[in-house]
């Protein structure tokens, strides 16, 4: 999961699909990229994501988003 709430350039990606995530009587928007993800110790690499907004992001993990973050990888 992606946080799409900042700035895009880099982390502006293809728009390959779009749906939704249910989770009991919930439906959460969520949208497929081919995009840059920079989601290991290692450089940076071309890959799908689905991207959901942060305040979905919050409600699925029952917390802040900031808790999660890494500033720098």
């Amino acid at each position: 999961m992606k946080d799409t709430s900042g700035s895009p350039g880099a982390h502006s990606g293809e728009k390959l699909a779009s749906g939704e995530l249910r989770r009991g009587g919930e439906r959460i928007p969520v949208v497929l990229e081919a995009k840059q993800l920079k989601d290991t110790v290692r450089r940076r690499h071309n890959g799908q994501c689905w991207i959901l907004t942060r305040q979905y992001v919050e409600r699925l993990i029952g917390g802040s988003y900031k808790n999660y973050i890494v500033e720098h990888m």
